[in-house]
């Protein structure tokens, strides 16, 4: 069963807010390449797994028949407002059945790292393989390696628009073959005063050799890409073979 965060459950319209930094229209035209140097498929049919907000979608669509999955409705709710003529629905990663094959499946900024364990990590890319066309790519983005982590480093942010301001402290610690982090955001809106509260996230911290190991036991063939999207992680990609 996924983590249900407040952040994606009850303050998910915040969410791109605090996401403000990311370049989804620069990052969508370079994973459009990667995608166009490994498809061996002829179709254009791609499933973005953890879809979150939608927010690649809204520019994979200018390439791609796209649908999107992910656990939390209300991230869901605001991707459906936000990006037309994709088809959005609510499902686990892990055990996810749709009646058609892609030619794409994406798991982007570190959606992969929440199977939390080398077993489901493994049971959900043979989930990703069962719906993926022979020729087909996966590509996911996990968070941190082991080796990549830095436990223990406060971290502060602060977002100023016109009408809202944000303040975000969080800390990180290992948990075995875990990264806990814990937040603590503040918003000041105007016509809503000011709250606070509180998200805790578990990530799993997969090596690299564990991830490309579990992609090849389930049929892909796989290589780590220098991934030039979010340059704190790796790009994996694996084409079924």
């Amino acid at each position: 069963m996924p983590q249900v965060r407040p952040l994606y459950n009850n303050y998910a319209e915040y969410y791109d807010l605090l996401h403000s930094q990311k370049n989804y229209a620069n990052e969508v035209k370079k994973l459009k390449k990667v995608i166009d140097d490994f498809k061996i498929s002829s179709g254009d049919d791609l499933l973005d797994v953890a879809c979150g907000t939608g927010r690649h979608l809204s520019y994979f669509k200018n390439y791609f028949t796209c649908s999107g999955i992910d656990f939390h409705k209300s991230m869901l709710k605001v991707a459906r407002r936000n990006v037309k003529n994709v088809t959005f629905k609510q499902a686990d990663m892990e055990t996810f059945k749709i009646q058609k094959q892609f030619d794409i499946i994406s798991c982007l900024y570190g959606g992969i790292s929440y199977t939390l364990s080398l077993r489901k990590l493994q049971t959900t890319l043979a989930n990703f393989v069962r719906h993926l066309k022979p020729g087909g790519v996966v590509i996911i983005e996990p968070y941190f390696s082991e080796k990549q982590f830095t436990p223990n480093k406060p971290t502060l942010s602060t977002i100023e628009r016109k009408n809202i301001k944000i303040a975000r402290l969080s800390l990180s610690w290992r948990k075995g073959n875990l990264a806990s982090r814990k937040m603590i955001m503040t918003i000041v809106e105007k016509d809503e005063g000011v709250f606070s509260f509180e998200d805790t996230r578990d990530i799993a911290l997969f090596s690299r050799s564990e991830i490309l190991q579990s992609m090849k036991d389930v049929g892909l063939k796989t290589i780590r890409l220098k991934n030039q999207i979010t340059s704190d992680f790796d790009l994996y990609v694996g084409v079924k073979i």
